[in-house]
């Protein structure tokens, strides 16, 4: 009952912390299933991380401007299916749903200064990763993973008014992104229920940003597509399992690169 209440008050703080942060759930660095194991679980982020979109504008008419977008706010829900290759190498993959917040900084018009914020619906995620432990001792275990997430037609919008509200300016985004995550580190078991892990990483996105500007008057002005880069490559995680009963645990991770955070948690039932 203690280790349930743990584990539901761990998750408490990841779902409902205010703060914004970014990435995606990694885990142990080890493999945690037994050969021809198979696992199903639940992973959750709230994402937040700078991106660097090689363009102009998001959209430039008349004295109204709106910047490209520099910083995604990325809420993931995502089931997992593992299987254990063998004793030391486990494989599995996601499916889930992707929702976006970013920031657009309006400036040159004097009814539409600061910022405006765009919010899309719910977009089709999936992704693939790979563990194995390379070395075990006494009570730490020592290995990698490589995983891979990918989503489509994420949407950024927005519109500004022009000639005092007489006629708007559009622009329509859609994001399409890649998103690989390298790590290796040490897992620690501190006793039978609880375990650290933790280790350095590497992130790497690639994507298309696909924009259009629209007139209200003219219709289509513009059909561009640009690349999106990753503003930072390398970071750190730390993280905790807890496991709930036999075949239950849940866990607990934060990630950190120059211009990225992120906080995440999985659930996960074995059998």
């Amino acid at each position: 009952m203690k280790r349930v209440l743990l584990g539901t008050c761990l998750l408490a703080v990841v779902v409902f912390s205010s703060v914004s942060w970014g990435l995606d759930f990694m885990g142990a660095p080890v493999s945690t299933l037994e050969k021809n194991q198979w696992s199903t679980g639940f992973n959750y982020s709230y994402s937040s991380m700078d991106i660097d979109v090689k363009g102009d504008t998001f959209g430039n008419h008349a004295s109204s401007v709106i910047s490209l977008p520099k910083k995604l706010r990325l809420n993931k829900y995502a089931f997992n299916l593992g299987y254990g290759l063998t004793e030391n190498w486990d494989v599995y993959a996601l499916f889930g749903s992707v929702r976006n917040r970013a920031d657009l900084n309006y400036s040159g018009d004097a009814d539409w200064p600061g910022n405006r914020v765009s919010q899309s619906g719910n977009e089709f995620l999936w992704g693939l990763g790979t563990k194995a432990t390379f070395y075990e001792y006494e009570k730490w275990a020592f290995g990698g993973l490589i995983q891979a997430t990918w989503f489509n037609d994420v949407a950024i919008n927005g519109s500004t008014p022009v000639n005092d509200d007489e006629w708007t300016h559009t622009v329509k985004g859609e994001l399409d992104m890649m998103e690989l995550q390298i790590a290796t580190g040490a897992s620690y078991q501190l006793n039978e229920w609880v375990s650290f892990y933790g280790g350095p990483f590497v992130h790497i996105i690639n994507g298309d940003f696909k924009q259009r500007e629209y007139c209200s008057i003219c219709g289509l002005e513009k059909d561009t597509t640009d690349d999106v880069k990753q503003s930072s490559w390398f970071g750190v995680f730390v993280g905790t399992q807890v496991n709930l009963c036999k075949n239950m645990s849940l866990s607990v991770e934060y990630q950190h690169t120059a211009f990225a955070n992120a906080v995440g948690a999985n659930v996960v039932w074995r059998y």
